[in-house]
């Protein structure tokens, strides 16, 4: 089970299993959006969609692929391909990145449609180090809708990060311009909520920051209250 980014790894594979292995099948995993394994199942070029998923799947067919090695493909979505990951961290203790999440997926799937038994290969074909503010990050995936959680069917499903369950990011009235900018920095934000013992009592901005680093330093960064 292989994905499809310049081909090579699905044509180099599936060329050389075809005269040693003539009985083994090459599968194709590929991410919802991407041409590649509706072209292989209808034979038409369909238009190419987006996907979140990073190395694989093509809006166009690589010249270096050999699509006619390919006995089964599965589109997988992106949310599938996340959750497998995240799954194969959790319960294997394998970090690895999203594109090996949607051949997991498709894997896992072939092998439930399979009547005799088999042996199925596929590949960790990269590392989640990388993926570690996207992928491994509960809040990224909140945000692109690839999250699992609880619906209520009002306003409370737009709010990324709930104070109620402490997922808010904030400073308080006692620490400094510094520790605002940080968090901002971190969180991918441009405005904090400043809480007092739970309590709202005003909100910093970038504004505010540059207004008071316009200007010399006297060494100083100065607190909220």
């Amino acid at each position: 089970v292989v994905g499809v980014g310049s081909g090579g790894t699905l044509t180099g594979l599936g060329r050389y299993f075809a005269k040693v292995s003539p009985k083994t099948e090459m599968v194709l995993a590929d991410p919802v959006g991407s041409v590649l394994a509706p072209l292989i199942k209808t034979g038409k070029m369909e238009e190419a969609g987006s996907w979140t998923v990073e190395g694989i799947g093509e809006d166009f067919v690589p010249p270096n692929a050999d699509l006619s090695l390919v006995k089964k493909a599965y589109s997988i979505p992106d949310k599938q391909s996340m959750l497998a990951v995240r799954d194969l961290l959790s319960k294997e203790g394998i970090l690895a990145g999203s594109s090996s999440g949607t051949l997991l997926s498709a894997a896992l799937r072939y092998c439930r449609e399979q009547t005799v038994p088999k042996r199925v290969v596929t590949l960790v074909c990269d590392s989640g180090n990388k993926y570690l503010s996207k992928v491994f990050d509960d809040f990224w995936l909140a945000e692109q809708g690839l999250a699992e959680h609880e619906q209520h069917g009002d306003l409370r499903d737009l709010v990324m990060r709930s104070h109620r369950t402490g997922d808010t990011v904030y400073v308080g009235p006692d620490e400094s311009l510094l520790n605002a900018y940080g968090r901002m920095r971190r969180s991918d934000v441009s405005q904090l909520p400043v809480l007092d013992n739970g309590k709202l009592v005003g909100i910093v901005d970038e504004s505010d920051i540059l207004a008071k680093v316009d200007g010399p330093y006297d060494g100083r960064w100065e607190r909220f209250n």
